[in-house]
This record gives structure tokens, C-alpha cells and sequence, in this order.
């Protein structure tokens, strides 16, 4: 743990949050990291758990999520980490987790926002990790560039041997090699030829599990543009939802998520869209489900310039920090700063039927991306105990170190 993380974590007092929540839902986060303890116990026996973050910057929380992840990962029989990053991506790192440098793995398929000294020391250690424990894997739920996934699918299904799989395969890395345009007649190309891959492989009894996930990745990277060019409701969080849903159906799968805490809510809490991923996947895997908000009060953060980090594979632009502003009046993360422990969790199931009702009116908590803030519209009013099951607060929070 950092020493800003180890300085936040002192002895609990609580007069100020007792107001608003009874001293049995709070659990101190302490130097002697018993706050694992109660977490662990929380999970029980759920096989998917989301933890999320205010910011996609913030050093203090990717080092909570490793010691947390570390925790399920060594006990409790977890097997995956998925991130909010393209899974073909994340199939890459993982192929040459073992033997290539880490920070030139890091800079070539995560986005900049994650090419921290944090994420780093928790990929060292899961390399470590990966040794003893032969079935632990990366993934990602993110949209990708779909350049990686096609050569993936034509190696596993070489063994089939079959000239049409074959064929389709040549097809699609040609039409999505770089420098190949990628307009909305192409996705269309794409999809179609996708389908029909999935198509000879159900004929044929290909039961390969990575051959079916390498084509259902790679089909639902077109699904978006594939409703908007139908002018469907299009929902980038459902997609994300349903991609971890993929790997959820099999049931020695034990899932450990990385993203945004608008993402993994529980619920569709802005435009019927932010909050679809972990709403999605509580529709499917309602008794599975386990979700973890971070949320932070006063400090610096990190961001990147970037409009849009999902169009290439050139992830080289920098990272930046800067201070986040001043918390917003009668918002969450004002009530949760007010009050004295310095780092603290809160378990939702442990508030009363009175106390629920209390806690369903909607007040504002900070939410921001991988972008630099501005000074009004990172806050967005949110019920916040049907968010999540459980919610991290720290007073002071500190941007990641940036590797490049």
C-alpha cells in the first residue's frame, strides 16, 4: 500500500456519520488491513465482483482493488480480472504476461489512463500469481479497434481444418488489417462474416471454448454500430454488461471487475444507459452479483487528453494530473467527508428499513472519466444504497504515478 493510503487508514471515530448511518455498517479502513476481513465476508459466496472507482486516476483506489483482488484471488478461488479495456487487448497482455517487459505490454494494449506504477505493481504481482494458479486469466469488457481478435480466431480454428472457416478467417484479417478503412458498409462486411464463422462452427460441433469466445468478442464489437446503423437504442454499458455475462455462464467462473463506479451500479442511474453494464448483469446472474463504489473527497487525479481512447491501438498519450475541486455542497461526498474516520467502508445491507428510506433520497456524487474535470457537471444525483452493495470512502485521495 502506498504511504498516503497507510496514513489515511486510522482509528475509527464516528460522531459526525452516525447521523446518517449506524456505527454497525461501518468498517474502519485500518493499517492492519482487518477491513479485508469484513470485505471478504461480505462477498460471501458471490462468483462476480465489481469494484469501481470515481476516477479512473486516482492511485490510492487501484491500490485497494489490488489488495482487495489479491484477498479473492488467493482464498476464495476467484479466477478472472476483467477490465474496462478491449479484451483483444487484454488476450495479448495475457499471452505475453510471461515473458515480455511489462511497461512496454502496458503502453501497447492498456489505455493510457491505466499506464500507471499502480496497475504495474498489481500486473507484477499477477504474473507472480498466474504461476501458482495455472487457471487465472485477463479479459476485458471494453470496445476494441478489432485488429488483434481476427488472428486469434484463425489460429484456434486451424485445427478444425475446414476451407471454409478458413477462408472466412483470410477474409476478415484482411478487411481489418491496419490502414483498412472502417466506414459503416464495413462493419456491416465484418458482422456478416462473423455470423457466418459462428454458423459453421455450431454445424460442425466446434465446442472449442476459445474459438466460441474469440468470435463473440469479435461479433459484439460490431454490435454497437450494428444498432445504431438500425437505429436501434444503443447502450454501450448493456454491451460491456453482456460481455461479462459471457464469461459468467460458465460456472467455474469466478469474475473479478475493474471499472468505472458508474459503470458496475446496480441500476441505469443517467439517461437509462451509465450503470446498464452492472445492471445487465444483475438481470442475468441476479444472486451472483456484488458490487464495491469507491468514492474519494478532496486531492489530485489523473487524466488524459484524449477525446476518444477506443479508435486505435496507439495508446501514447500522456498522463496528466491535476487537483480536483472543490466538493460540492450537499452532495455524498460532502456528507461522507464530513465525518471523522479518515478512510472508511460502508456495508448497505447492514442499514435499517428506516435508515434506507433515509439514504433512497437522491444526492449528487462525483463521477468522473478519464478526461480533466471541470468545475460544475462532474456530479450527478444517485440513490446511492441501490448503487451499490458496499461503498469506500476516502477523505484524500492521490492521482496515480504515471509511467510515461
Amino acid at each position: 500500500m502506498r504511504t498516503l493510503l497507510v496514513s489515511l487508514m486510522i482509528l475509527l471515530s464516528l460522531p459526525a456519520i452516525c447521523q446518517i448511518v449506524p456505527t454497525s455498517a461501518i468498517t474502519t479502513i485500518d493499517r492492519k488491513e482487518k477491513y479485508l476481513d469484513s470485505i471478504v465476508k461480505m462477498i460471501g459466496d458471490k462468483r462476480i465482483v465489481a469494484i469501481g472507482e470515481d476516477t479512473h486516476g486516482t492511485g490510492d483506489f487501484y491500490d485497494l482493488r489490488a489488495a482487495i483482488t489479491q484477498r479473492l484471488l488467493r482464498e476464495k478461488g476467484f479466477n478472472m480480472v476483467i477490465l474496462e479495456n478491449p479484451h483483444e487487448d487484454m488476450l495479448a497482455m495475457q499471452e505475453k504476461l510471461s515473458t515480455e517487459n511489462l511497461d512496454t505490454l502496458m503502453r501497447q494494449h492498456l489505455f493510457e489512463i491505466y499506464q500507471s506504477k499502480e496497475m504495474r505493481n498489481f500486473l507484477f504481482w499477477f504474473r507472480k500469481q498466474a504461476i501458482k494458479q495455472k487457471n487465472l486469466r485477463l479479459a476485458g469488457c471494453d470496445d476494441s479497434y478489432r485488429d488483434i481478435l481476427p488472428r486469434y480466431i484463425q489460429r484456434a480454428a486451424a485445427p478444425y481444418n475446414n476451407k471454409g472457416l478458413n477462408n472466412l478467417c483470410v477474409q476478415l484479417l484482411e478487411q481489418t488489417k491496419e490502414g483498412t478503412p472502417q466506414t459503416p458498409a464495413q462493419f456491416v462486411i465484418n458482422s456478416h462474416v462473423l455470423r457466418q464463422m459462428d454458423s459453421i462452427c455450431i454445424a460442425g460441433n466446434y465446442n472449442d471454448a476459445r474459438l466460441k469466445e474469440y468470435i463473440y468478442h469479435a461479433q459484439s464489437g460490431y454490435e454497437y454500430e450494428m444498432r445504431t446503423l438500425k437505429k436501434i437504442v444503443t447502450s454501450r454499458d448493456e454491451i460491456m454488461g453482456e460481455r461479462i455475462n459471457f464469461h459468467a455462464a460458465d460456472p467455474s467462473a469466478k469474475i473479478i471487475v475493474w471499472a468505472h463506479s458508474a459503470h458496475i451500479a446496480r441500476y441505469a442511474w443517467l439517461m437509462k444507459e451509465v450503470g446498464m453494464m452492472g445492471a445487465t448483469i444483475v438481470k442475468r446472474n441476479p444472486n451472483d452479483y456484488y458490487s464495491i463504489g469507491l468514492s474519494g473527497g478532496t486531492g489530485t487525479y489523473s487524466y488524459i487528453n484524449t477525446r476518444f481512447i477506443n479508435v486505435d491501438h496507439t495508446f501514447k498519450d500522456s498522463l496528466l494530473h491535476a487537483n480536483l475541486y472543490p466538493i460540492e455542497a450537499n452532495s455524498w461526498n460532502q456528507t461522507f467527508n464530513d465525518a471523522q474516520p479518515a478512510a472508511y467502508l460502508i456495508d448497505f445491507a447492514k442499514l435499517s428499513a428506516a435508515d434506507r428510506a433515509e439514504w433512497a433520497k437522491p444526492r449528487p456524487i462525483k463521477m468522473l472519466g478519464y478526461n480533466k474535470a471541470t468545475k460544475t457537471g462532474n456530479y450527478y444525483p444517485v440513490t446511492l444504497p441501490n448503487m451499490f452493495d458496499a461503498l469506500i470512502f476516502l477523505k484524500e485521495t492521490r492521482h496515480t504515478t504515471a509511467l510515461f
